[in-house]
C-alpha cells in the first residue's frame, strides 16, 4: 500500500509521514510526485513554470508504479491554472493507471477534472463546508443561513437520496443552525456526502452510456458560477 501525502506533509520524516511508515506503509510526496513528466514534456514545464514558479522543479522525483498522483494544485491556487496543469498532466499521464487528484474539490471541479482524465478524489469540502451551512443540493448550492430560507417550507433538496432531505424544509434546517443544535450539522454534513455519491454515480452512468462529454458541458452550464 502507498500513501501519497500533500501540503508540506509528503515525507516519511513528517509527524504524519511517520504514523504511517511505522505501520509498514510507504509514504510518497505527492506534491511532486508528477514531476518527472514534466521533465519529459517541455509544454507541461513551460506551463507549471509559468504558474507555479521554477522552484517547483527543483527536487527529483518519479511516478510511483500502479498509481498516478497529482498533489500540491489545491492549496490557495487560483483555479484557471489548477485546471491548466490538471489538463496538461492529465493527458501525459500512464492510461492504465488509476489517476489520483488531492484535495479537489468542489462538484464542479470534479466534473472538469474528470473530462480531464482523473478518476480518483479526496476532500474535506463536503462536511467542512456543511459545517457552515453551505449545501450541495440538485438544484445547486445554498448558504442556508441566508434570511431568504427563514420562511421557505420547501424540502432542502427534493432529488436527494437521504430521506430527511426530502422531508424536512430549508426553514427548518435552518433554524437548527440558527440555534446551534448539531441535529442541524448532521443534516447538512450528510446531505453533501450523499450529493457527492449521488454525482458520482451519475457520473458513471453518463461514462458507460458515452454521454459524459455532453452531459457535463450542460451540467456546468447550470452550475458552475
Amino acid at each position: 500500500m502507498i500513501v501519497g501525502l500533500t501540503g508540506g506533509i509528503g515525507s516519511g520524516k513528517s509527524a504524519a509521514g511517520k504514523y504511517f511508515v511505522e505501520l509498514g506503509i510507504d509514504v510518497i510526496d505527492a506534491d511532486h510526485v508528477s514531476r518527472n513528466i514534466l521533465d519529459e514534456n517541455t509544454k507541461a514545464k513551460d506551463l507549471f513554470i509559468k504558474n507555479f514558479g521554477e522552484s517547483f522543479l527543483d527536487q527529483n522525483n518519479n511516478i510511483i508504479e500502479g498509481l498516478s498522483m497529482i498533489g500540491g494544485l489545491s492549496v490557495g491556487e487560483k483555479k484557471a491554472p489548477m485546471f491548466d496543469i490538471v489538463n496538461v498532466l492529465g493527458s501525459h499521464m500512464p492510461k492504465d493507471q488509476p489517476r489520483y487528484l488531492m484535495g479537489v474539490g468542489k462538484p464542479t471541479d470534479i466534473v472538469k477534472s474528470i473530462l480531464s482524465g482523473v478518476d480518483m478524489f479526496d476532500c474535506v469540502l463536503p462536511t467542512r463546508n456543511a459545517r457552515n451551512g453551505q449545501i450541495f443540493t440538485h438544484e445547486g448550492s445554498i448558504n442556508i443561513l441566508n434570511s431568504q430560507y427563514k420562511d421557505d417550507t420547501s424540502p432542502i433538496d427534493k432529488k436527494s437520496s437521504v430521506v430527511f432531505a426530502q422531508e424536512h424544509s430549508k426553514s427548518y434546517l435552518r433554524h437548527l443552525f440558527k440555534v446551534n443544535e448539531m441535529f442541524g450539522i448532521r443534516i447538512a454534513t450528510l446531505m453533501n456526502i450523499a450529493y457527492y455519491f449521488d454525482l458520482i454515480n451519475e457520473i458513471k452512468f453518463e461514462i458507460n452510456n458515452n454521454s459524459f462529454v455532453k452531459w457535463s458541458e450542460d451540467y456546468l452550464k447550470r452550475y458552475d458560477r
